[in-house]
């Protein structure tokens, strides 16, 4: 098993780590061969991991994966995974509450994927592609969230996961509502969604 705990536990790309249920089959995988003498010993294998390691003599990067789990513990950690799956819930909810934003598949963990769906506008098609490939570019330049854009179904859609401590419902909630005012400022198909004022 690979775990990554970059994204959910917020440490860096590198704290990953293969758990595996047999010892010899991880030393099998990350031999060195017997070419650098100077690096292993037969009799200081207790001390010397790195024939455990791709990494061989580099920095000890598990050790932050280690001292966050200490940290916070079985206990806090699973509080923050149920807490992310209940804050993807309700961006889900809050999504499907809006006649023009479309929910693209259920959610089985914390990333929600949607998608907005001009009024009159069919829901499939290069017409609505480009529009939330554009809607994502324009969120990306404003800076205010950060939505991933992803291709599901044959479908552009936008793709929000929650693995950041710092989300609330509440900056969910601004997530959508800025999705429908920026949205309506695109024009689709040439067209502006806003009405112009009558003079």
């Amino acid at each position: 098993v690979c775990w990554d705990a970059h994204k959910m536990m917020g440490l860096p790309l590198v704290c990953s780590a293969f758990i595996v249920q047999r010892a010899e089959v991880l030393r099998a995988a990350c031999a060195h061969g017997n070419e650098a003498h100077y690096l292993f010993h037969d009799n200081a294998e207790h001390q010397d991991l790195g024939r455990l390691s791709l990494q061989c003599g580099r920095r000890n990067d598990a050790l932050k994966l280690f001292l966050a789990w200490r940290s916070r513990g079985d206990a806090g950690w699973g509080a923050l995974v149920d807490r992310y799956m209940s804050l993807a819930a309700h961006l889900a909810d809050r999504v499907r509450q809006e006649p023009q934003l479309e929910l693209v598949g259920t959610p089985e963990w914390t990333n929600v994927c949607f998608r907005h769906v001009p009024e009159g506008v069919p829901h499939l098609g290069e017409t609505v592609d480009a529009h939330n490939a554009g809607l994502r570019a324009a969120l990306l330049e404003e800076g205010r969230f950060m939505v991933s854009r992803a291709d599901l179904d044959g479908r552009v859609v936008l793709r929000s996961v929650i693995a950041n401590p710092a989300v609330e419902a509440s900056t969910l909630d601004d997530l959508v509502d800025h999705v429908l005012r920026l949205a309506r400022t695109m024009p689709v198909n040439g067209k502006s969604q806003v009405e112009e004022p009558r003079t």
